[in-house]
């Protein structure tokens, strides 16, 4: 899945029903970034029951700062605590 939006993660954590979400910031000048494209994307058939979502960190800046992102590609997993 693509992040399009700053909104759109804030849907994604609030609906997420897995217990880890795998965020992938990149960028499309970054080759090493569109290498972990493919391994995540293969891995997200693998893991089903998990969130992989694309971000495009130079798009989606605000997303980026939030989570500290200062190089791509960078990977970041959220363990989401179910209620």
């Amino acid at each position: 899945m693509d992040l399009e939006s700053e909104e759109m993660l804030k849907e994604v954590l609030k609906e997420q029903k897995s217990r880890l979400l795998v965020l992938h910031f990149w960028t499309t000048w970054s080759e090493p970034s569109r290498h972990i494209n493919e391994a995540l994307t293969d891995l997200s058939q693998t893991y089903s029951q998990h969130r992989f979502i694309k971000i495009e960190a130079e798009e989606q800046s605000q997303v980026s700062l939030k989570y500290s992102v200062t190089a791509v590609p960078t990977v970041v997993f959220v363990k989401v605590t179910l209620h």
